[in-house]
């Protein structure tokens, strides 16, 4: 299901076409691990954690995250 939204993005330009779909997921999912580990290890906090996650993925994928100053 990511791979499959990974290359939708790609397909319409909203992702960086360079790395591979299947690779990219891989990728995340070490990154989501990561993030629970930090989370668990008491050096991320569980506020903290799903917006670094989304910036972190959004960069990956060779997209930029929503500015968040115009909330």
């Amino acid at each position: 299901m990511l791979e499959r939204l990974i290359r939708r993005g790609q397909r319409t330009g909203d992702f960086d076409r360079a790395l591979n779909a299947a690779w990219l997921a891989a990728a995340i999912v070490g990154l989501i691990h990561a993030a629970a580990g930090q989370v668990a290890a008491g050096r991320l906090t569980t506020n903290a954690a799903p917006t670094m996650l989304l910036e972190s993925t959004l960069r990956l994928c060779g997209a930029t995250a929503p500015d968040r100053t115009q909330r």
